[in-house]
């Protein structure tokens, strides 16, 4: 007969996602680039919420699982800026309820969604590829992004190394036996892309707006 692990599974999720937060604000305040990017493209957390949802046996749970970590991720992050006196840039001084229930609602969206993409496998459609090449993709597309601005991150090319090493075995780690195929290695590929493509959106609506 099956164990039923669901409340230990529930409770490593809040407890992890909650860490993940802590340690994310804390690292934020004291990490330079190029390492705080990994930090400001929420990796931790986005790596942290996959594989916590890979512990669900069902698609509800790893979706509820996903939701959880990132939701506290979100609570971790803010009550630690609020102990630290605030976010590094001084736009947020105390604790702000109406920010942190937007984050919240966004992160249960995406924590619900990356826990549903995880109970993927295999490569026979395009949708399994790209739902396991999630992960691996955000750090090759760091790694890509500081090799397209190879001038500003030339003394850092070691940070570079390490984010493709990451990505490698991500990748394997993701797809397993399906990692040396072309179809997993073209949708991580694009998925970084994707991020690349995203990130220069944002910064222009920045600077736009």
């Amino acid at each position: 007969m099956r164990k039923n692990y669901t409340f230990l599974k529930t409770l490593l999720s809040i407890t992890c996602g909650f860490i993940a937060g802590i340690l994310s604000a804390a690292a934020q305040s004291y990490t330079k680039a190029p390492m705080a990017s990994v930090i400001q493209w929420g990796t931790v957390w986005i790596v942290g919420a996959y594989f916590i949802a890979r512990l669900g046996r069902e698609a509800w749970l790893s979706a509820l699982l996903g939701a959880l970590f990132l939701i506290l991720s979100v609570f971790g992050y803010f009550w630690t800026l609020d102990l630290l006196g605030g976010y590094v840039s001084g736009a947020m001084t105390e604790f702000d309820w109406k920010l942190f229930s937007r984050w919240a609602l966004t992160a249960a969206v995406a924590g619900g969604g990356l826990g549903l993409l995880s109970t993927f496998g295999g490569v026979k459609s395009a949708a399994e590829c790209l739902a396991q090449s999630l992960i691996p993709s955000v750090f090759l597309a760091i790694a890509l992004f500081c090799l397209f601005n190879l001038a500003q991150y030339i003394d850092r090319i070691g940070f570079v190394g390490l984010m493709l090493l990451i990505a490698a075995v991500l990748h394997a780690g993701v797809y397993r036996r399906y990692a040396g195929t072309a179809r997993s290695m073209l949708a991580t590929l694009a998925l970084a892309v994707i991020w690349l493509i995203l990130r220069g959106a944002y910064f222009l609506m920045r600077v736009l707006c």
